[in-house]
């Protein structure tokens, strides 16, 4: 890069990745942000620190992000715990009842799972529980079903 590709303008304070920042965190509306996580890890946590006076709903967005981007790898192990007892034998139920079921608590998550991203990108429940409600209640009936079967 030489020295004449560079245009300095004092008046402007923001660094480049400040600009970066702002523009991919400014085109995040409260719709997108509430049906599916937009932002990295690093980018939420990026924005936070060039922000560091952040409130309101621009805090309720990003920490959602940045929660729901964490809670979501933990949706691997929540499936599991809650297929392990309809997986179990039991010669009391039809097979269709254990397919059923299973296919209604996976879509009950995934509503469960969008309602959350929606409370916490509006800023009406703290992120923390937003992204993580889910993971929890099923995680806890998973476990609790798990050691019902015999």
């Amino acid at each position: 890069m030489a020295a004449d590709d560079v245009l300095a303008v004092p008046e402007f304070f923001e660094t480049p990745e400040q600009i970066r920042s702002e523009i991919k965190v400014s085109q995040l509306t409260s719709a997108r942000a509430a049906k599916r996580v937009q932002l990295t890890i690093a980018e939420s946590l990026n924005y936070k620190r060039l922000h560091p006076h952040l409130r309101g709903s621009a805090l309720a967005k990003v920490d959602t992000q940045l929660h729901a981007r964490l809670a979501a790898p933990w949706t691997c192990l929540i499936v599991v715990l809650i297929a392990i007892p309809f997986g179990a034998p039991s010669g009391r139920r039809n097979v269709f009842v254990g397919v059923a079921a299973s296919i209604f608590i996976g879509f009950a998550y995934f509503v469960l799972q969008r309602f959350g991203m929606a409370l916490g990108t509006g800023g009406y429940v703290p992120a923390l529980l937003a992204a993580w409600l889910p993971n929890l209640l099923f995680g806890g009936v998973g476990v609790w079903l798990t050691l019902r079967v015999r």
